[in-house]
């Protein structure tokens, strides 16, 4: 019996060392898998889509009251801040509940309407306009607006993470619980990543502050410098954000497992990102062609929702292979 158990043993010692010699899939399998798990469960595209048609059919509210009160602040503390006072002002045209798309990177959902100019979405929106709102009423407007984006970002990111692990089960299941849960995560992973940003970014801020009261405005090159950091960041962090719903883990253990994965699998990693970017941004732009009029838009919608979501199924694939090789939290394959 103890010889069994020590044949036995080194027998599992073998096959998991087997596994573990297995290739992984590749970058263009992957994304098949992704779209695969998609069409198996095409409804749970259906936050997106929603969102998007209420970006575009439903009613809007101007930002400009709070940038005319805004813009006058900053006019009146002298000639130094009128070029801040004119960027300001070019955002009075800015819908409010576009604030909900959460354009973050890494987290930004595939949102087409958002990335319409605003002359050809006045060619195809159908809803009213409301430009003169108190300021205080559209500044509440966006605070609601940003807490039903994390809400709708969740749950659309939980749809798609329940495709992904699902196996040949159809139906993928939403836990309200689980869903807040992860909003709240994902609102830590901002304030962690915001503040990550505002710690590097502090010395060019208050050199930039300081060359500007003395007159010397000149400090665009110090901006630059941080492309580097930020560069490293978005990379080493792509996958964060997939992790949380995956592993169903914090912000900071999602940011320590993406780093890990793209370390340990760096240069398969940029390949991933290299496609997933030509695929999403080139479709993207061809969609905006065809959201000529209504019905293009519409149809813009549909499908852009259906490349991205099948683009992020395939990411959460790639990380749960490479975090499971890795021996970290990942869900194992139809759990």
């Amino acid at each position: 019996m103890r010889n069994w158990g020590r044949h036995n043993e080194a027998g599992s010692t073998h096959n998991s060392r087997t596994d573990r010699d297995i290739p992984l899939p590749g970058v263009i399998d992957t994304i098949g898998f992704g779209f695969a798990a998609l069409t198996l469960r095409p409804l749970v595209i259906l936050p997106v889509v929603l969102l998007e048609l209420y970006l575009l059919l439903g009613p809007r509210v101007l930002l400009a009251p709070v940038t005319s009160d805004l813009s006058d602040w900053l006019s009146r503390r002298g000639d130094r801040w009128d070029t801040m006072a004119s960027e300001v002002t070019r955002l009075e045209g800015a819908n409010v509940f576009e604030a909900g798309a959460l354009d973050i990177p890494l987290l930004r959902p595939p949102g087409i309407v958002p990335a319409l100019d605003s002359e050809r979405l006045a060619d195809v929106r159908v809803g009213s306009t409301l430009a003169e709102l108190p300021s205080g009423l559209v500044i509440a407007l966006i605070a609601v607006s940003l807490i039903v984006g994390l809400v709708v970002a969740a749950t659309y990111r939980s749809l798609l993470a329940g495709a992904a692990l699902s196996g040949e089960e159809r139906v993928v299941s939403i836990d309200p619980k689980r869903v807040a849960r992860r909003a709240g995560r994902i609102f830590g992973w901002i304030v962690t990543l915001t503040g990550l940003a505002v710690l590097i970014a502090m010395p060019v801020l208050v050199t930039t502050i300081a060359a500007a009261l003395i007159g010397f405005g000149d400090v665009a090159l110090l901006w630059l410098l941080l492309l580097f950091p930020a560069t490293w960041a978005w990379v080493h962090f792509f996958f964060s954000v997939h992790a949380i719903f995956v592993d169903d883990i914090g912000p900071l253990a999602a940011l320590r497992a993406s780093y890990q994965v793209v370390q340990r699998h760096f240069w398969q990693s940029i390949r991933f990102m290299a496609v997933s970017i030509l695929i999403t941004s080139g479709f993207s732009y061809a969609l905006r062609e065809l959201a000529i009029n209504l019905p293009g838009a519409l149809l813009a919608v549909l499908l852009n929702a259906i490349i991205a979501s099948g683009m992020i199924v395939a990411a959460m694939l790639f990380y749960r292979d490479r975090a499971t090789r890795l021996g970290l939290n990942a869900q194992l394959p139809g759990r």
